[in-house]
């Protein structure tokens, strides 16, 4: 786990770490406005992977990993922002299978969790991911207070590694964090 100064922090951290300057970012169409900014003062391109009221379509995102050789996706799948979709059950694990066939990792933006007002909100696609391939992201700031910046990034297995700040390995920090 790595904590960073809020969502957005959380989010351009992870665009920085997992997708090099000049390549595609798959991201749902329409996707949140935030994660359009982060990948473009990175310097890379977001490519739009059609979704419904389903949330983004399973075979249409196996296709874009295909056709772009991109090498992430970025996702909100409880609550997407700006639709609100929740990402259907029978598609949880086809986006982590088209994940998987392209040697991509898949950025989950979980904030909308919070927002959910008690009603039934399926795992994250994290807890489905056997594989390392998911950088989970969370924020408190929208849900307690958008005074409090306050965001994390979860990852496991070798993603893990790329995510870390530089210069941090000491005890309790980087590696043995993450």
């Amino acid at each position: 786990m790595l904590i960073t100064s809020g969502g957005q922090g959380a989010l351009s951290a992870a665009c920085r770490a997992l997708v090099p300057a000049g390549a595609p970012l798959l991201v749902e169409s329409p996707t949140y406005p935030g994660v359009l900014a982060a990948a473009r003062a990175a310097g890379i391109r977001p490519v739009p992977v059609p979704a419904d009221e389903n949330g983004v379509i399973a075979g249409y995102l196996a296709e874009a990993f295909a056709r772009s050789g991109a090498r992430a996706y970025f996702s909100q799948p409880a609550y997407q922002n700006p639709t609100g979709a929740v990402l259907a059950a029978d598609r949880r694990q086809d986006v982590l299978r088209a994940a998987a066939a392209a040697g991509a990792f898949v950025i989950e933006d979980d904030l909308g969790r919070w927002l959910s007002h008690g009603t039934h909100c399926p795992p994250p696609l994290l807890a489905g991911d056997n594989e390392g391939r998911v950088v989970y992201l969370t924020s408190l700031s929208k849900a307690v207070s958008p005074s409090l910046p306050l965001g994390a990034m979860i990852a496991r297995g070798p993603v893990a590694h790329r995510l870390q700040p530089p210069g941090c390995n000491r005890p309790g920090l980087g590696r043995s964090a993450l």
